[in-house]
This record gives C-alpha cells, structure tokens and sequence, in this order.
C-alpha cells in the first residue's frame, strides 16, 4: 500500500469514526462498524483494530477538548473522489472490478423447430447490488453476462431483489453509514450500471427486458411511505432505474410474468420445502422464482389434462457470506435460468450452478 493510498484509508476512517460519534455509538459497536466497512483494506500484515484504535482515541482527545465536552456538530468533509470514468465515481480503485468484454461478434443465429422460432430467455434473480461494498458487478453476475453476450437472449428477466436497498431497511440501525446518503446513491448508480450491460447484451441489443419486483425493492416503497417529502421524494425504483425510458415491462411484488406456459416471479414462500408450497399455490402452472437463494424443484401432473409442471427455484447472484450472516452455513448457491420457448408455448429449462464464479455450458467454461 503506498504512501497516498494509506492517507486516504486513514481519511475515511477518521470521517466514519466522526460519525459514529456524532450518532453516540460505543467502542464495541465502533469497532463492529469499522470492521465491516474496512475488513481487508489495512495494510498487509496489520490488524484493522490497531489501525483504527489511534486514530478513534485521538479523535476521542479532540471532542474532549471542546466546550463542555460536546461533541462536533458538524461532520468533516470527506477527501474529494478522484475523477474516474462514468458509473464508476464509487468505485474503490483498490477492489474495483474487470470491465464487462463488449460484444464484437454479430448475434447467433435464430433458432427455429419446424419453421416457428425458438426464444431465448435468461432469468437472474437476487443480485442485491449494494453501496457499501463498493463493487458494482457480482462474479458470479459477470459470468452470466459474459454467457449473454456470446447467446443474446431474446428476453431477461429480472427476478427481484436486483437492489439491495439495505440503507433504508430496518435492520440496519446499528450500522450508520448503511444509512448514509452516499452509500444509497452507490447503490443506485450500481443497479443503473448493471441494467445498462443487461440492454447491451441482449439480442442486438433490442431484446426485451422484465422486472419482477421482490421484498427488498418494498422497502423502497415503505421508506416513502414513511417520509415522502424525504430527499425530495426520488424513493421510486421505476423513477430511479427509469424503467420507462428503457422500455423496462415491470411487475409489482408477487405479480408474474407470464411467457409460454410458464410463470416468472420473485417468490415469497421461504420455508424448507418452498418448492413444493410454490407447486402447491401455482394452479398446475410452472413457476420459476428467486427470494430463497437456494436451487430446489418440484414437479408434477394436472389433473385435468395430464400435463406436466414445475415450481423451480433459480439461486441467486450475490455475495453468499453477507455480514449479517457471520459465516454461518446455509443453503445459498449460485445460478440462473436458461429457458427455450417454443411457439406452442412448452419450454425447455436449465438451471446452471456456478461454482467458484464458474460454469460449463456446451463444452465451455464461462468464468469471471
């Protein structure tokens, strides 16, 4: 780490403690706090405690040495951010992620069965693009993109929970600078840059996009609920993503999308065997759903015509070890849907797992 860097780390710890202090927080939750928003980032062979301690006891020294022993009013200005290149303004140079490649190749060729075309469609469900990781692209988001930009899907589909939205849940009242203005800006920046490469990388960068909202997106709505005169009432997903400029098709939470015979949706059963509960309310029609982050299907037969359906849930492409979860072990795994509709309305699905950021369609392996 060089000279400049470690004066910029030491800059935004020293504003971050400020502000815990100005909101009254203790040492143990400070100490928290810092460790979730610098874990990784001290330099090479110092422990995060030892770097932030000194810096938390001299500002400790300041604020004793004010009037009465208040503490500052005010919060002192960040370092102003380099000047880097558009979305990425949020951007730690030192974690930022590998650009998405561009699509040179013309798109492949339409697929047909007995002359009626064949689409192609691609569902990602449950990236939880955040502000405070400051990493706009998942790994495993990469991949998947990389995997459309050589197939071009007619559709994409957004299966919700695509933005975190943790800075205005209410279980992130012990974490300030979840809160902070600037970490939501991040994180709409994020999804807005994310929905850009979603538009490039379908068929001639025409194809249709779908948004199925999820439980994290209500947040949104609930926030505003709360306060709508709060900064100037922009707490709207179809305004912040301009879903209506991009021509996005959107879903409230627990609509569907319809394609074929079958349904697309964020889901809202989370139980162990969710799958068989989502079979169970779906009237015999084939579900394709997110919200559990797990992959588990149920199948069966209608009754009435003997047709087959399914309830299958997709897993997800966000970090599988948030902080919230403390490395505990749990069900989460990595995939998406791979969906082929014929004209009659019958499809053919796949569920391809990524493993380690990595997966084999075809012969090829697809990796970020």
């Amino acid at each position: 780490m060089t000279e400049s860097e470690l004066e910029q780390l030491r800059a935004e710890v020293e504003t971050e403690i400020y502000y815990c202090k100005k909101n009254g927080m203790t040492y143990s939750k400070i100490d928290a706090y810092l460790s979730k928003m610098f874990s990784g980032r001290t330099p090479k062979g110092t422990h995060l405690r030892k770097f932030t301690r000194p810096i938390l006891n001299d500002i400790n020294k300041k604020i004793k040495r004010e009037q009465g022993g208040e503490l500052l009013k005010q919060k002192p200005p960040k370092p102003e951010p380099k000047k880097e290149p558009a979305y990425n303004t949020y951007i730690n140079t030192t974690t930022a992620v590998e650009p998405i490649e561009t699509r040179t190749e013309p798109a492949p060729q339409q697929l047909y069965e007995k002359g009626k075309r064949i689409k192609l469609l691609v569902g990602m469900f449950d990236q939880h693009i955040t502000g405070v990781d400051r990493t706009p692209i998942s790994r495993p988001a990469q991949v998947v993109y990389k995997w459309c930009a050589e197939h071009q899907p007619d559709e994409l589909v957004i299966g919700g929970d695509f933005g975190d939205f943790m800075s205005l849940s209410k279980w992130e009242e012990d974490y300030p600078g979840h809160k902070e203005g600037d970490c939501f800006d991040r994180a709409v920046t994020f999804c807005n840059y994310n929905l850009d490469i979603m538009q490039s990388v379908t068929r001639n960068k025409k194809g249709k996009l779908v948004y199925t909202l999820g439980n994290h997106e209500v947040w949104v709505e609930k926030y505003k609920s709360k306060d709508p005169h709060a900064r100037r009432g922009i707490y709207d997903v179809k305004i912040l993503f301009r879903l209506e400029d991009r021509k996005i098709e959107w879903y409230p939470i627990n609509g569907s999308y319809k394609v074929g015979h079958a349904r697309i949706k964020h889901g809202s059963n989370a139980n162990i065997q969710h799958a068989t509960k989502t079979a169970g309310s779906s009237c015999g029609e084939s579900v394709f759903y997110g919200h559990t982050h797990d992959i588990q299907c149920h199948s069966g037969i209608r009754e009435i015509d003997l047709l087959p359906f399914v309830a299958q849930s997709c897993g997800c492409l966000c970090n599988l070890n948030p902080y919230f979860m403390r490395n505990r072990p749990n069900k989460w795994v990595h995939g998406f849907l791979i969906m082929y509709i014929r004209d009659d309305g019958s499809f053919t699905y796949y569920v391809p797992h990524i493993v380690n950021n990595r997966f084999i369609w075809n012969g090829k392996e697809y990796s970020a």
